[in-house]
């Protein structure tokens, strides 16, 4: 998945124009900076000054990238999406493109073992069996 959020703000970035929009919102968490360059708050700095040259919105008013998540661990965002009634079971964190979740990947994993540890069942569906013991995580 390398530099895949660069591509992802260009299209939000466009998208965003059309709407004359305000903001594009990310949802990185405090974990996705250890992996993803492109999720650090630097990288962001830079797509919003990128956004504010390569847009013509950016020269009318600002257009910005924001990640209100950034400074929560997988665990932290979950409990909040619980606490808020959030449709945890439309949500998807998996870096696969099949018609479940795979639940291999790093992100698979900090979801599940975030609901693990909060003792809440993860309403994803998973192509592995949920009884297949977590890999440690770093959470």
């Amino acid at each position: 998945m390398p530099a895949r959020n660069i591509v992802f703000y260009g299209v939000a970035a466009g998208w965003a124009e059309t709407l004359d929009a305000d903001w594009i919102i990310g949802g990185h968490n405090r974990q996705d900076h250890q992996h993803y360059p492109d999720s650090r708050p630097e990288f962001i700095e830079a797509m919003n000054h990128v956004i504010k040259l390569g847009t013509l919105i950016g020269g009318r008013k600002p257009l910005n990238v924001i990640t209100p998540l950034a400074g929560f661990s997988k665990i932290d965002v979950v409990k909040m999406a619980l606490e808020l009634g959030v449709p945890l079971h439309l949500t998807w964190s998996c870096h696969g493109s099949g018609a479940k979740a795979c639940g291999h990947c790093d992100a698979c994993r900090l979801r599940r073992e975030a609901f693990n540890r909060l003792g809440v069942e993860d309403p994803a569906e998973y192509s592995i069996n949920r009884g297949v013991p977590l890999n440690r995580v770093t959470v």
